[in-house]
């Protein structure tokens, strides 16, 4: 094995731990798709979890600050 295939073979393990990490997040970050947004319960098409830029944020601020006060 040669400098090169070393090297590849670290960028491979690099790359596949970094994508393992991504799918735990997501899945541990992920909401349900209810129809309606998650924020202000406005209506939303299929497979879109709120109605809004503003909402998502709000959304995210929100679920954030609760952690940092320990409230879920």
């Amino acid at each position: 094995m040669d400098e090169v295939d070393v090297g590849n073979y670290v960028a491979e393990q690099m790359l596949a731990a970094s994508l393992a990490e991504v799918a735990r997040r997501a899945k541990k970050d992920a909401q349900p798709f209810t129809g309606k947004c998650l924020y202000c319960g406005d209506p939303v098409a299929d497979f879109v979890r709120f109605c809004s830029g503003e909402c998502s944020d709000d959304y995210t601020w929100l679920a954030e600050s609760r952690k940092r006060r320990g409230l879920g």
